[in-house]
């Protein structure tokens, strides 16, 4: 099971990388031998990885700006809650404490 998920894997990578234009492969026919050609483009790929990282930034940045608004509207509605609790409660009259005997 293991093998099927690490070719399956692999197969994903290669398939991305060939679209994405990180892998190129070629090949040559000379006088009946038959070549075939890997072609890695570096540049391309650290082009693709400081887009990724740059939008992981851009969306966690968004994230965290979210997560503040809701954490601040959550404060606001909780005082807002508290302070409607405390209208509701009866008016209470002055009490007065009793000393114990000594």
């Amino acid at each position: 099971m293991k093998v099927i998920l690490i070719i399956l894997a692999l197969a994903i990578i290669v398939s991305a990388g060939f679209y994405m234009g990180w892998f190129g492969f070629s090949t040559r026919d000379s006088k009946g031998a038959s070549s075939v050609t890997v072609s890695v483009n570096k540049g391309q790929i650290k082009e693709n990885n400081a887009q990724v990282v740059e939008k992981v930034q851009d969306l966690t940045r968004k994230t965290v700006d979210k997560a503040e608004d809701l954490t601040q509207k959550t404060v606001d509605g909780a005082r807002d809650l508290g302070q409607k609790a405390v209208d509701l409660l009866p008016a209470t009259t002055t009490s007065t404490t009793q000393k114990a005997p000594e």
